[in-house]
Protein backbone atom coordinates (compact mmCIF):
# COMPACT_ATOMS: atom_id res chain seq x y z
CA UNK A 1 0.00 0.00 0.00
CA UNK A 2 2.79 2.18 0.70
CA UNK A 3 4.61 1.73 -2.21
CA UNK A 4 1.50 2.14 -4.42
CA UNK A 5 1.19 5.79 -2.43
CA UNK A 6 4.98 6.58 -3.36
CA UNK A 7 4.17 5.91 -6.69
CA UNK A 8 1.11 7.50 -7.34
CA UNK A 9 2.71 10.91 -5.48
CA UNK A 10 5.90 10.29 -7.77
CA UNK A 11 3.85 10.39 -11.10
CA UNK A 12 2.03 13.44 -9.98
CA UNK A 13 5.15 15.02 -9.22
CA UNK A 14 6.54 14.06 -12.58
CA UNK A 15 3.24 15.73 -14.45
CA UNK A 16 3.53 18.85 -12.49
CA UNK A 17 7.34 19.21 -13.17
CA UNK A 18 6.33 18.70 -17.20
CA UNK A 19 3.46 21.11 -16.78
CA UNK A 20 6.16 23.67 -15.21
CA UNK A 21 8.73 22.90 -17.77
CA UNK A 22 5.86 23.33 -20.99
CA UNK A 23 4.70 26.24 -19.16
CA UNK A 24 7.75 28.40 -19.09
CA UNK A 25 8.98 26.64 -22.68
CA UNK A 26 6.03 28.45 -23.92
CA UNK A 27 6.38 32.19 -22.35
CA UNK A 28 10.05 32.28 -23.38
CA UNK A 29 8.94 31.81 -27.09
CA UNK A 30 6.43 33.79 -26.68
CA UNK A 31 8.56 36.43 -25.00
CA UNK A 32 10.97 36.10 -27.78
CA UNK A 33 8.54 36.84 -30.73
CA UNK A 34 6.60 39.20 -29.18
CA UNK A 35 10.05 40.80 -27.88
CA UNK A 36 12.19 40.80 -31.01
CA UNK A 37 13.17 44.40 -31.97
CA UNK A 38 12.70 44.59 -35.88
CA UNK A 39 14.42 47.98 -36.51
CA UNK A 40 18.30 46.54 -36.07
CA UNK A 41 17.12 44.57 -39.58
CA UNK A 42 17.49 47.37 -41.04
CA UNK A 43 21.12 48.37 -39.60
CA UNK A 44 23.37 47.85 -42.82
CA UNK A 45 20.68 49.93 -44.63
CA UNK A 46 21.76 52.98 -42.92
CA UNK A 47 24.74 54.22 -44.27
CA UNK A 48 27.92 56.31 -43.51
CA UNK A 49 27.52 59.05 -46.03
CA UNK A 50 30.95 61.88 -46.91
CA UNK A 51 30.10 64.42 -49.07
CA UNK A 52 33.09 66.56 -50.99
CA UNK A 53 32.06 69.64 -52.22
CA UNK A 54 34.35 71.50 -55.37
CA UNK A 55 34.83 74.46 -52.48
CA UNK A 56 37.47 71.63 -51.12
CA UNK A 57 34.98 71.29 -48.01
CA UNK A 58 33.43 68.20 -46.81
CA UNK A 59 30.19 66.78 -44.68
CA UNK A 60 29.49 63.69 -42.79
CA UNK A 61 26.06 62.81 -42.60
CA UNK A 62 23.70 59.45 -43.14
CA UNK A 63 21.43 57.98 -45.36
CA UNK A 64 19.21 54.84 -46.13
CA UNK A 65 18.78 52.70 -48.71
CA UNK A 66 15.71 51.71 -49.76
CA UNK A 67 16.30 50.01 -52.73
CA UNK A 68 19.48 48.75 -55.23
CA UNK A 69 19.13 51.90 -57.18
CA UNK A 70 17.82 54.88 -54.59
CA UNK A 71 18.13 56.17 -51.28
CA UNK A 72 16.78 59.30 -49.12
CA UNK A 73 19.03 61.42 -46.84
CA UNK A 74 18.03 65.36 -46.05
CA UNK A 75 18.30 68.60 -48.03
CA UNK A 76 20.59 70.19 -46.36
CA UNK A 77 23.67 67.92 -46.79
CA UNK A 78 23.48 68.03 -50.79
CA UNK A 79 22.62 72.71 -50.57
CA UNK A 80 26.42 72.81 -51.75
CA UNK A 81 28.02 72.15 -55.57
CA UNK A 82 28.75 68.48 -54.51
CA UNK A 83 31.94 67.04 -56.37
CA UNK A 84 31.30 63.34 -54.92
CA UNK A 85 29.41 61.50 -52.32
CA UNK A 86 30.79 58.13 -51.05
CA UNK A 87 28.56 55.87 -48.60
CA UNK A 88 30.09 53.01 -46.51
CA UNK A 89 27.89 50.29 -45.07
CA UNK A 90 28.12 49.82 -41.65
CA UNK A 91 30.89 47.01 -39.97
CA UNK A 92 31.71 46.09 -43.44
CA UNK A 93 33.90 46.66 -46.33
CA UNK A 94 31.06 47.57 -48.66
CA UNK A 95 31.62 50.98 -49.80
CA UNK A 96 29.80 52.90 -53.11
CA UNK A 97 28.79 55.93 -54.44
CA UNK A 98 25.55 58.02 -54.60
CA UNK A 99 24.26 60.64 -56.87
CA UNK A 100 21.54 63.58 -56.16
CA UNK A 101 18.55 62.67 -57.95
CA UNK A 102 16.12 65.57 -56.67
CA UNK A 103 16.48 67.35 -53.21
CA UNK A 104 13.20 69.91 -51.67
CA UNK A 105 14.79 72.08 -49.32
CA UNK A 106 11.61 73.27 -48.19
CA UNK A 107 10.83 70.04 -46.76
CA UNK A 108 14.78 69.11 -46.07
CA UNK A 109 14.35 65.49 -48.20
CA UNK A 110 16.68 64.64 -50.89
CA UNK A 111 16.37 61.25 -53.35
CA UNK A 112 19.91 59.55 -54.49
CA UNK A 113 20.34 57.23 -56.88
CA UNK A 114 22.63 54.77 -55.23
CA UNK A 115 25.83 53.48 -57.88
CA UNK A 116 27.16 50.04 -57.71
CA UNK A 117 25.44 48.76 -54.90
CA UNK A 118 25.89 45.22 -54.05
CA UNK A 119 24.90 44.73 -50.16
CA UNK A 120 21.59 43.13 -49.01
CA UNK A 121 18.41 44.78 -49.17
CA UNK A 122 15.25 44.81 -47.25
CA UNK A 123 11.93 46.15 -48.32
CA UNK A 124 11.26 49.48 -46.39
CA UNK A 125 7.98 49.76 -44.91
CA UNK A 126 6.99 53.21 -44.40
CA UNK A 127 4.75 53.46 -40.68
CA UNK A 128 1.01 55.27 -40.88
CA UNK A 129 0.75 58.45 -40.20
CA UNK A 130 -1.99 56.99 -37.49
CA UNK A 131 0.35 54.69 -36.33
CA UNK A 132 2.61 57.03 -35.06
CA UNK A 133 1.94 58.09 -31.16
CA UNK A 134 3.26 59.47 -27.83
CA UNK A 135 5.64 57.20 -26.40
CA UNK A 136 6.27 54.90 -29.69
CA UNK A 137 9.09 52.78 -29.08
CA UNK A 138 12.13 53.73 -31.62
CA UNK A 139 15.49 53.01 -32.35
CA UNK A 140 17.43 55.84 -34.05
CA UNK A 141 20.63 55.08 -36.24
CA UNK A 142 22.84 57.94 -37.66
CA UNK A 143 26.74 58.40 -37.89
CA UNK A 144 27.50 60.24 -35.07
CA UNK A 145 30.14 62.75 -35.25
CA UNK A 146 31.21 60.81 -38.67
CA UNK A 147 32.58 58.06 -36.54
CA UNK A 148 30.29 54.70 -38.20
CA UNK A 149 26.88 54.07 -37.70
CA UNK A 150 25.35 54.10 -33.81
CA UNK A 151 22.20 53.02 -32.51
CA UNK A 152 20.12 54.55 -30.00
CA UNK A 153 16.33 53.48 -28.11
CA UNK A 154 13.87 55.77 -27.11
CA UNK A 155 10.37 56.97 -27.61
CA UNK A 156 8.50 59.94 -29.46
CA UNK A 157 8.02 62.70 -27.26
CA UNK A 158 5.86 64.27 -29.57
CA UNK A 159 4.12 62.72 -32.48
CA UNK A 160 3.01 65.93 -34.47
CA UNK A 161 4.95 69.04 -34.50
CA UNK A 162 4.31 72.70 -36.89
CA UNK A 163 7.07 74.48 -37.25
CA UNK A 164 7.84 77.57 -39.15
CA UNK A 165 11.48 77.24 -40.76
CA UNK A 166 12.72 80.07 -43.74
CA UNK A 167 9.41 80.28 -44.34
CA UNK A 168 8.45 77.09 -44.90
CA UNK A 169 5.51 75.16 -42.33
CA UNK A 170 7.20 71.72 -41.38
CA UNK A 171 5.95 68.72 -39.98
CA UNK A 172 7.91 66.92 -37.62
CA UNK A 173 7.95 64.74 -34.78
CA UNK A 174 9.78 65.36 -31.39
CA UNK A 175 11.87 62.19 -30.04
CA UNK A 176 13.92 61.71 -27.27
CA UNK A 177 17.31 60.66 -28.11
CA UNK A 178 19.58 63.38 -28.26
CA UNK A 179 20.82 64.16 -32.15
CA UNK A 180 24.65 65.51 -32.92
CA UNK A 181 26.86 65.72 -36.32
CA UNK A 182 26.36 63.55 -38.50
CA UNK A 183 22.90 61.81 -37.66
CA UNK A 184 21.40 64.34 -40.39
CA UNK A 185 19.47 61.85 -42.44
CA UNK A 186 19.85 59.03 -40.18
CA UNK A 187 16.82 56.40 -40.06
CA UNK A 188 14.58 56.23 -37.23
CA UNK A 189 12.48 53.11 -37.39
CA UNK A 190 9.65 51.60 -34.80
CA UNK A 191 10.64 48.42 -32.97
CA UNK A 192 8.32 46.26 -35.95
CA UNK A 193 10.43 47.54 -38.52
CA UNK A 194 8.88 50.72 -39.87
CA UNK A 195 10.94 53.78 -41.18
CA UNK A 196 8.74 56.17 -38.95
CA UNK A 197 11.61 59.28 -40.06
CA UNK A 198 14.80 60.79 -40.69
CA UNK A 199 16.87 62.45 -38.28
CA UNK A 200 16.39 66.22 -39.77
CA UNK A 201 17.88 68.48 -37.11
CA UNK A 202 18.52 69.25 -33.41
CA UNK A 203 17.53 72.92 -31.90
CA UNK A 204 20.50 74.95 -30.58
CA UNK A 205 20.90 77.92 -28.13
CA UNK A 206 20.83 80.41 -31.07
CA UNK A 207 17.49 78.68 -32.76
CA UNK A 208 14.90 77.75 -30.05
CA UNK A 209 14.70 79.05 -26.12
CA UNK A 210 15.46 75.46 -25.69
CA UNK A 211 18.61 73.54 -25.91
CA UNK A 212 18.72 69.87 -28.00
CA UNK A 213 15.02 69.07 -28.91
CA UNK A 214 15.61 66.56 -31.88
CA UNK A 215 13.11 66.35 -34.82
CA UNK A 216 12.72 64.14 -37.72
CA UNK A 217 10.94 64.32 -40.94
CA UNK A 218 7.56 61.81 -40.34
CA UNK A 219 7.67 58.96 -42.83
CA UNK A 220 4.66 60.02 -44.61
CA UNK A 221 6.05 63.33 -45.68
CA UNK A 222 8.78 61.10 -46.91
CA UNK A 223 6.88 59.04 -48.87
CA UNK A 224 5.23 61.29 -50.77
CA UNK A 225 8.44 63.24 -51.31
CA UNK A 226 9.38 60.27 -53.49
CA UNK A 227 6.39 59.42 -55.10
CA UNK A 228 6.30 63.00 -56.50
CA UNK A 229 8.09 63.47 -59.50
Amino acid sequence: MYERKSSLWLRIIEIFSLIVVVCFSVIIIFQSKIGKNKAYEYLSQCVCVDINYTDETSAKGTAVIISKTEAVSVAHLFDKEISRITCQVYNSQISFTMEVEKIDKGLDLAKLRVIDFNGNIKKIKFCDKKDINYANKIVKFGNSLGYGISASEGIVSNPYVKIEIDGNQRELINISQPICGGDSGGGVFTTSGKLIGLISFKTTPTTAPTDNLSYIIPSYVIKQFLIVN
